[in-house]
C-alpha cells in the first residue's frame, strides 16, 4: 500500500512544472546606462547578473554603489580570529527618462568561522561574494518590477 502511494505520489510531483519563482527568470525591462562606485569585484557581478536577466522594451538607467566591511567576531585565547562577520551595503537609483523613480538601499551580511588555510579561506569568502552579489542584483531588480 506504501509502495503504491509514493508511486503515485512520484507521479503526480514529476508531472507538475515546478519552478521556483524568482530563479533565473528574465525581466521584460533592460538597462540602458549602468553606472557604480564601491568595491569593483561586487559591482562587475551585480552588473553582470543584471545584464544577463533583463532584457525588453522598457530601458532604466541606473547609478549604484556598494560598500564592503569584513569584521572580527570572536577570537581565540591567542588573539587569532575564530569568527568573521561580512557586511555589504547595496544603495541604488533607478532613472527613468533622467526622473528618479527608486532610491533604496539593501544590506547583506554573513557569518562564518576562520579557517587555517587561508588560501581556503579566500575562496570561501570569494564564493560567499558571489552569492551575496548574486542575491543583490537579484532583490534590486525585484524592487525595479515592484516599484515601476
Amino acid at each position: 500500500m506504501k509502495f503504491k502511494f509514493i508511486f503515485f505520489l512520484i507521479i503526480v510531483i514529476s508531472g507538475c512544472s515546478y519552478e521556483p519563482i524568482y530563479s533565473n527568470k528574465e525581466y521584460k525591462f533592460g538597462f540602458k546606462n549602468i553606472n557604480f562606485n564601491g568595491e569593483r569585484e561586487i559591482n562587475e557581478l551585480i552588473e553582470r547578473n543584471l545584464k544577463k536577466k533583463s532584457t525588453g522594451n522598457k530601458v532604466f538607467d541606473l547609478e549604484f554603489s556598494t560598500e564592503k566591511n569584513r569584521e572580527i567576531i570572536s577570537s581565540n585565547a591567542k588573539g587569532d580570529p575564530t569568527i568573521f562577520k561580512l557586511n555589504i551595503s547595496l544603495n541604488y537609483i533607478v532613472f527613468k527618462n533622467d526622473k528618479e523613480i527608486i532610491n533604496d538601499e539593501i544590506k547583506k551580511q554573513v557569518t562564518y568561522n576562520n579557517i587555517d588555510d587561508k588560501f581556503e579561506l579566500n575562496k570561501y569568502e570569494e564564493s560567499i561574494i558571489n552569492k551575496i552579489s548574486e542575491s543583490l542584483s537579484d532583490e534590486m531588480l525585484i524592487s525595479i518590477i515592484s516599484k515601476s
